[in-house]
């Protein structure tokens, strides 16, 4: 997706490697429970947050490159 960035495609196909909503809500319920044990997140869960955050960016770039739709 890096090399599509600048470019649009009349329709993107996500396949079902990119990260979702539940991913997140997931990592997120972990985080939450670390700070309630812990009072700190554990650092497999920050890096684990960090790699989130770049798939996030990879698919707002696949998903801004269509201009007609995505198909999931």
């Amino acid at each position: 997706m890096h090399k599509a960035k600048g470019q649009e495609y009349a329709y993107v196909e996500l396949d079902d490697t990119f990260v979702t909503y539940n991913d997140v809500e997931q990592l997120n319920r972990s985080m939450k429970s670390d700070i309630e044990r812990l009072g700190h997140v554990n650092p497999d869960l920050v890096a684990a947050s960090q790699q989130m955050n770049e798939e996030i960016n990879i698919l707002y770039v696949a998903v801004t490159r269509a201009m007609g739709g995505v198909k999931l």
